[in-house]
């Protein structure tokens, strides 16, 4: 876990770094996040540069790290809500004798947390071919890439 120090990082960062990294961990973009903050540099360089010793700022990276583990922790209490709900779904539905979706809700439950896996048939026909065969079809594929070598 971050150490989250007293006061927040940001506290003295200057707006546009502010917004230059709420953005660069919404979006994973440093180039996004960038023009995120109104500054223009002209060249793509220069752009990289900037970003560059932004992102190995101290507090700047401080910044960022605290948003990534308030990103983080908000994802895993939404997905324990939403593991919880489909556990509150199911045992409603199987004490009204609602069987179905008891049954759906725990189908849900036991995909959220990885227990089926969706499977699919393929098929996939092989042709044997003679050597023959095969220079015709070799020949037939360089005309059409209007290749002279062989």
């Amino acid at each position: 876990m971050v150490n989250v120090p007293d006061k927040p990082s940001y506290v003295n960062l200057p707006p546009y770094l502010i917004k230059f990294a709420r953005e660069f961990v919404a979006t994973g973009q440093w180039e996004k996040a960038y023009h995120k903050t109104g500054l223009n540099a002209k060249s793509l360089k220069d752009r990289r540069n900037i970003v560059w010793r932004w992102l190995h700022r101290p507090d700047v990276s401080q910044y960022i790290m605290e948003l990534y583990q308030m990103a983080s922790e908000k994802a895993a209490i939404s997905a324990a809500e939403i593991l919880s709900n489909f556990e509150k779904i199911r045992d409603a539905a199987f004490d009204c004798g609602d069987y179905g979706n008891a049954n759906k809700a725990n189908e849900h439950l036991g995909k959220s947390l990885g227990l089926f896996i969706e499977k699919s048939e393929q098929k996939i026909e092989h042709t044997h071919r003679n050597s023959d065969e095969l220079d015709e079809e070799i020949a037939r594929l360089q005309n059409l890439l209007g290749d002279d070598t062989e």
